[in-house]
């Protein structure tokens, strides 16, 4: 529970920061879908987490929080690669530990928890993959001076 929180709460910073600096229309919408779905799945959380006497972190770890920094200092098409690539990894590990942990955690609720997520976090890879197929089709068309050519 305390990595899901973690990585949700990253997913959220991560997908307001997207919203605010991908160059493509696709990703910020991107972005924006992680802020609401995680902030969701993130108060859900916060409740079960009550229920158990669990707590939760209140701020990213200093790992992620450094990854945080690295991509607030990238812009255009640069951000976006970075973005989504690191989306589409996390949402493999994710699924991953979700799949584990429905099949095999000891507490019924936690398990109920993460089988229930799993729909969200696949649905989050196939677009981010989508996202990632067109940003390295575009990538290859930029001009010059970094803009992306009409469609993008």
């Amino acid at each position: 529970m305390v990595d899901a929180a973690a990585g949700g709460m990253e997913e959220v910073q991560l997908g307001q920061l997207a919203q605010q600096k991908a160059m493509a229309q696709d990703v910020k919408a991107f972005g924006a879908m992680m802020e609401r779905d995680h902030s969701k799945a993130g108060d859900r959380l916060t409740a079960l987490a009550k229920d158990k006497n669990i707590v939760l972190p209140s701020a990213l770890s200093p790992e992620m929080q450094k990854m945080a920094d690295k991509l607030q200092k990238k812009d255009g098409i640069n951000f976006d690669k970075d973005y989504i690539s690191m989306m589409v990894d996390d949402h493999k590990k994710d699924i991953k530990e979700f799949e584990k942990e429905a099949k095999n955690g000891a507490d019924a609720d936690i398990r109920a928890f993460a089988d229930s997520s799993l729909h969200m976090l696949r649905a989050h890879l196939d677009s981010a993959e989508s996202c990632n197929r067109r940003i390295k089709r575009m990538s290859t068309k930029l001009t010059t001076d970094n803009k992306p050519p009409t469609g993008y």
